[in-house]
This record gives structure tokens, sequence and C-alpha cells, in this order.
């Protein structure tokens, strides 16, 4: 399964963090900057696609940034930062759609 896959099917349970991201990239044996480049790339196809939006998590749930796609993911590596992640970790969030859910159930497990 590839990283954009597991971060999908993350998404079937709950929201996930770049915290989260940053932990799957790590399993998967990317460090660092590599980690940074591997989350960026695997999340680029999943907005385009319609299967993820990306957000903020406040005390009143998740808020859909104004910026999609692309954009998102601009503001995206703009908070992901050489700081340990739990500096920066929470300041994006990652939910599946409709159809990204639809797409999660459909990959194997693993």
């Amino acid at each position: 399964m590839s990283l954009a896959e597991r971060i999908l099917s993350a998404g079937l349970d709950d929201w996930v963090s770049l915290y989260d991201v940053e932990a799957r990239c790590a399993v998967a044996g990317f460090q660092g900057a590599d980690a940074r480049s591997a989350a960026l790339a695997a999340l680029h196809t999943l907005p385009d696609e319609g299967w993820i939006e990306i957000g903020s998590v406040t005390r009143d749930g998740y808020a859909r940034w104004a910026e999609e796609g692309s954009d998102a993911l601009v503001r995206v590596a703009a908070v992901w930062t050489t700081e340990p992640a739990t500096s920066w970790g929470f300041d994006a969030w990652i939910n599946n759609t409709a159809d990204g859910d639809e797409r999660a159930r459909s990959l194997p497990l693993g």
C-alpha cells in the first residue's frame, strides 16, 4: 500500500494530523526533509482526486481551509518546518471526503 493510500485509510477513522502523516512517513523509512518531501508527494494527488480536504481543527470541530488542491498543499508545505513535529504537527488536518472514504474502503488491507 502506498503512503497516500495509508493516509487515506487512516482517514476512515478520524481526521489525520500532519503529526500522524509524519509518523506514517517514518514507518515507511523517511526522516526529516525526506519525510516532508514524501508526504507532500503522497498528498499531492489526494485533493485533486476529490478524496481529501485540508483544514484546521478548532474547538468547534473541523474547518476546511479556503485553499484547495495544490494551493492547500502550498500552505501545508509552509507549516511543515524542520522543527520537531510537536511544534507544527497539529496545524493542518486531513479530512476524507465521502469519495475518499469509498476509495479507502476499496483498498486492500495492510
